[in-house]
């Protein structure tokens, strides 16, 4: 699950969808996250989200255009790791 412009996220920790597969997020070990729109098929890494080391994902049920994602300390002195919900992001 590479992107042309950026290295190999690693292993996949979690993967969450809307209800229809519509829409697939993965969370990557040190890559971010990525999304799907196509079930899954092929996979883009969603470069407005910062936090490398990427722990779950999350799509809200009743609104499938939020998406909640945590990530650990990534070593940065200003750290980005936390709970991290984009509404409205990723269309």
């Amino acid at each position: 699950m590479a992107d042309r412009n950026s290295a190999a996220g690693g292993r996949i920790n979690h993967v969450g969808a809307a209800g229809d597969f519509s829409k697939v997020y993965a969370a990557s070990e040190w890559g971010g996250l990525y999304q799907s729109f196509d079930q899954g098929n092929t996979w883009v890494k969603i470069q407005t989200f910062s936090p490398a080391a990427t722990c779950d994902v999350k799509v809200d049920p009743r609104d499938n255009s939020r998406v909640y994602a945590t990530s650990l300390y990534d070593g940065r002195v200003n750290p980005q790791s936390g709970i991290q919900r984009k509404p409205r992001l990723f269309r």
